[in-house]
């Protein structure tokens, strides 16, 4: 924080993370006005149901559906007023549907907890969720272990309990499914909550047949729920894959896919512009970095913002940490910077023999590729380059996308920097 006090600014204006469900992050959001609109019509014409939005890796996924949570928690645009997700339930495999449901109850819970605070210790109805959710947790972590947990039976676990006890078995799916019914009942009549968002991220590492298998599994869940708002976050082409897939799945959503393209140029440009204004606190606080720098790493990422927001603060924090007496940093200094920081991430990957770096250069001047085209790699078929694929895809030195049923893949931005032509 220090090093952007001392450029002019209260705190990083290039900061990577998801725009909060909060006053900042609407003021920091960027516009998508269609998208914005297609999902409020879909809010507005059901109680309940899931809803896909869809995108490339660091396009703005959370931070758009962060937004809508604002504007429904502020009964703005006509928004339903619901109970906002504040942090993504994050879904892996094997699809788990009682570590989901506990996932979901624990985040529903603690964004009551966040917006009551200490009115939520006053009903008791509430308290006794908030107990089978610890003990649920116990429950769970006991039988994953193999381990036997300190103190009673509904009583507080504690370091000074002599007493071992197993946490009472019993806790099934069934029972957390009535308790998320009963604690959106409860805050729908008590609290005046229309109903409530839940988040599931983490669909773009999900295998194919996971998600699937997902959507087997929880569908009642999915379906059933009066008042739930299942928002799924995924890479692009996940509901093209369902409907392929299985049809009886993908006609669970409400309405199409929302599918949010990289932000265009002059739209990152305002976006800086607009969080160097929000977080300067001296008139004369320049960006530090030139502009061309950052329409670089657009480029080279193809407009995901994640990953230039998080290179230009690793940029100016490794650069300032050296030589802090410099005043903004001009682009011949951040580009060396930026392939140097490049080459350090490239070289933690230990793994990779030399035929692997051949083949990964090789990628990074195709831009994009399909595995149809192995013989451009030098490669005798397809399975052999789908070989490297799946191992650059494990070390998050590939992306995949979709293009109507192809699968497409480009190198991750450091590499497409350390391998750039100077």
């Amino acid at each position: 924080m220090q090093i952007w006090e001392k450029m002019g600014f209260r705190d990083n204006p290039y900061d990577k993370d998801s725009l909060e469900v909060s006053e900042q992050g609407s003021n920091l959001f960027i516009d998508r006005d269609s998208e914005s609109k297609y999902f409020q019509t879909v809010l507005s014409s059901a109680s309940g149901g899931l809803v896909m939005v869809e995108g490339d890796v660091g396009v703005g996924k959370t931070s758009f559906i962060n937004i809508q949570q604002y504007q429904s928690l502020k009964k703005k645009d006509d928004m339903p007023y619901l109970l906002p997700c504040f942090e993504t339930v994050e879904i892996c495999e094997p699809i788990d549907t009682f570590q989901i449901l506990l996932s979901v109850l624990s985040h529903c819970f603690q964004a009551l907890e966040s917006i009551l605070k200490d009115e939520i210790k006053k009903d008791d109805r509430l308290n006794e969720i908030s107990r089978l959710i610890g003990q649920s947790i116990l429950s769970s972590l006991s039988w994953q272990a193999g381990v036997s947990i300190p103190g009673g039976a509904g009583g507080s676990v504690g370091l000074g309990s002599t007493k071992t006890q197993t946490v009472p078995a019993g806790v099934s799916a069934q029972i957390l499914i009535n308790a998320l019914d009963n604690m959106q009942k409860i805050i729908r009549e008590k609290y005046g909550f229309e109903g409530v968002y839940v988040l599931l991220n983490n669909l773009n590492v999900i295998s194919d047949s996971g998600i699937v298998a997902l959507f087997d599994r929880m569908r009642d869940i999915f379906v059933k729920r009066k008042n739930f708002w299942w928002i799924l976050l995924a890479r692009k082409g996940i509901f093209s894959m369902m409907e392929r897939e299985s049809s009886r799945a993908s006609e669970m959503f409400n309405g199409e896919p929302i599918v949010l393209a990289p932000l265009p140029w002059p739209e990152i440009e305002r976006a800086i512009d607009l969080r160097i204004k929000y977080f300067r606190t001296r008139e004369d606080a320049e960006p530090p970095v030139p502009i061309e720098i950052v329409h670089l790493l657009y480029d080279i990422s193809k407009g995901e913002i994640r990953y230039i927001f998080k290179r230009i603060t690793d940029l100016v924090i490794n650069f300032k940490s050296k030589y802090p007496s410099t005043g903004a940093i001009n682009y011949d200094e951040a580009l060396l910077t930026l392939r140097q920081l490049a080459a350090e991430r490239l070289k933690e990957q230990r793994s990779l023999s030399k035929t692997d770096w051949v083949v990964l250069e090789k990628m990074a001047d195709a831009g994009e590729f399909r595995p149809k085209d192995f013989q451009w790699f030098g490669l005798k078929s397809a399975q052999s380059l789908n070989k490297y694929i799946q191992k650059f895809l494990e070390l998050n030195l590939l992306y995949r996308f979709e293009e109507g049923k192809a699968s497409i893949y480009r190198c991750a931005g450091d590499v497409k920097l350390y391998y750039q032509k100077k």
